[in-house]
């Protein structure tokens, strides 16, 4: 796949000084204390580079797997209109993961970059002015799983959040004005695509069981793919899925907790592109 990775990540990796998180302690020290402060850092270092790769690669399964929603295109050029179509807004972290989620916004900003990144390639493959604002978008990814997993996280989790989705943000404004610019020189104007659905609410779905004697529990399809990823258990990441109204949008694995008599639990996926019906209902042995 060509995506510019290896080079990106190059580039990370040589960056890392930059991210470096201050470890607790007087800084006159012995020269054996130094040592073991800076082989602390190289393998909390190590450790961000790592969930970054995992993160990065997950952020590729919307790309074609998730076309309506999250995979949904985000810069476009429509010759005969003069218009250069571009969507940079974010998506509702609990849309990409579950609420609780520490890594909801690296995750949610690497899914944009991916989706760009394709995008630019599909419609400007000769144009490289994308290349350096993408990747300082990553930089800034890269600076929030450094502080989600320095010591001092746990003792500031809010303010670390919204700092990090500050510095992401800002990023994304950059590479804005690096597409206005683009397009200033082809006369093209810059316009935000149209509205898809608001992911915030979602559409509306009626859910119903049949018969009314199983639990319905979901999460989203990347929440999914990234407890797997991660080894994480599962249990943790299930949200009750009500009957009767409920707004949905985009891709779930869903877990029905029939009883024994029922043929027992069942697993799946399910995907919502527009307001309809889900009937859970159990399968015939």
């Amino acid at each position: 796949m060509n995506r510019g990775w290896a080079v990106i990540g190059a580039l990370i990796t040589g960056s890392l000084s930059s991210f470096a998180v201050s470890l607790p302690g007087s800084q006159e020290g012995t020269q054996e204390n130094g040592a073991a402060k800076n082989e602390k850092l190289d393998t909390r270092n190590a450790v961000g580079q790592n969930t970054m790769e995992k993160l990065a690669k997950l952020a590729i399964e919307p790309t074609s797997g998730d076309p309506a929603f999250l995979g949904r295109t985000r810069f476009e050029i429509i010759p005969q209109s003069r218009l250069v179509l571009l969507d940079l807004r974010q998506i509702s972290y609990d849309s990409v993961v579950s609420k609780s989620d520490p890594y909801s916004v690296p995750l949610e900003a690497l899914v944009r970059v991916e989706v760009l990144r394709r995008d630019f390639q599909r419609f400007i493959p000769e144009e490289k002015f994308w290349l350096l604002p993408l990747f300082e978008v990553e930089h800034a990814v890269k600076g929030c799983i450094d502080s989600l997993e320095s010591p001092g996280y746990k003792q500031h989790p809010v303010e670390t959040h919204r700092v990090c989705a500050q510095n992401v943000e800002e990023q994304f404004g950059h590479l804005h004005n690096a597409v206005v610019d683009f397009a200033k020189t082809r006369n093209l104007k810059v316009t935000q695509s149209p509205d898809v659905m608001d992911p915030v609410a979602g559409y509306r779905i009626q859910v119903s069981v049949d018969p009314p004697s199983a639990r319905v529990r979901v999460m989203t399809f990347l929440e999914y793919e990234k407890c797997k990823y991660f080894k994480q258990p599962l249990e943790e990441s299930w949200n009750d899925l009500l009957v009767g109204e409920n707004y949905m949008i985009g891709r779930y694995r869903y877990l029905v907790e029939w009883p024994v008599t029922l043929n027992g639990p069942e697993e799946g996926e399910v995907e919502v592109t527009k307001p309809g019906t889900m009937i859970f209902t159990p399968k015939s042995k």
